[in-house]
């Protein structure tokens, strides 16, 4: 470890002695060398940090545009299901609100259609009168 240490050092040494010479070259002194590389690594830092962000960003913005996907998908899918029960369509948005489709996405994305009529049905079972008058026409 104190090998490996001393190895670090002494290149850091080389690189800054190095880095010297060509600048000094150029005129500059080695306060201003150091002032420069100092502010380049900030620089570097804020760049790496800005990344990073806009990355955490765009993950945060997919989930959001995915939820808001697969709850359009729910609801029109729901729609459809709730007009073919004969729902009076008047009631069908709060039908679509009232039921839990918590599950209603298999591992693979695709809806499982048929437990969403379970959800949709029980809402019924619970609450009649959601039916509507078209529903209650049809079962007579």
């Amino acid at each position: 470890m104190l090998i490996k240490q001393n190895i670090e050092i002494r290149q850091e040494k080389v690189e800054a002695s190095i880095l010297n010479g060509y600048f000094g070259k150029k005129g500059l002194s080695e306060e201003e060398v150091r002032s420069a590389l100092k502010i380049y690594a900030e620089d570097k830092k804020a760049k790496a940090e800005e990344k990073a962000q806009a990355f955490v960003n765009i993950q945060n913005e997919n989930a959001t545009l995915k939820a808001q996907l697969q709850q359009l998908h729910i609801d029109n899918e729901a729609r459809d299901i709730a007009s073919k029960l004969g729902v009076d369509s008047k009631t069908i948005p709060y039908l679509v609100k009232m039921a839990d489709f918590k599950d209603a996405f298999n591992e693979d994305g695709t809806l499982k259609v048929e437990a969403m009529e379970a959800y949709i049905n029980k809402v019924l079972e619970d609450i009649p009168a959601l039916k509507g008058v078209q529903a209650e026409q049809t079962r007579l």
